[in-house]
């Protein structure tokens, strides 16, 4: 049986959700990966962020998921095992290129996933 998209809905906005937070985070501390590096602060909000993304992403339905494999739903799922299993030892470079090259596109797709499956 089908799972509801109720769930899946709610789901991508959350992930939509914490996108925008590391939005927000990226222009309050800065865009620069030095700005990054040089700030723990930073550092943890974004990963927080990033691990939620995957939370999220790790519980959609499966149908949605084999519907949209242009997304790399895996690795969202293992970057937030990393972040909440091994956080001391987490590569920064890979969460900086994560919230610069994969959260804005994972956005974009998103929307356009919510645009295809909300009621009117």
């Amino acid at each position: 049986m089908a799972e509801r998209p109720e769930k899946d809905i709610s789901r991508l906005n959350t992930i939509l959700k914490y996108c925008a937070k590391i939005e927000d985070v990226m222009n309050e501390y800065g865009k620069d990966i030095e700005d990054f590096m040089e700030n723990p602060r930073y550092q943890d909000l974004c990963s927080f962020y990033t691990q939620q993304i995957g939370e999220n992403a790790k519980n959609l339905s499966g149908e949605l998921v084999k519907r949209h494999p242009e997304i790399r739903w895996d690795d969202m799922r293992e970057t937030r095992n990393d972040i909440a299993h091994i956080y001391e030892w987490i590569d920064l470079e890979m969460i900086w290129n994560t919230i610069t090259e994969d959260i804005p596109a994972l956005k974009e797709t998103c929307k356009k996933i919510l645009a295809e499956i909300e009621p009117p």
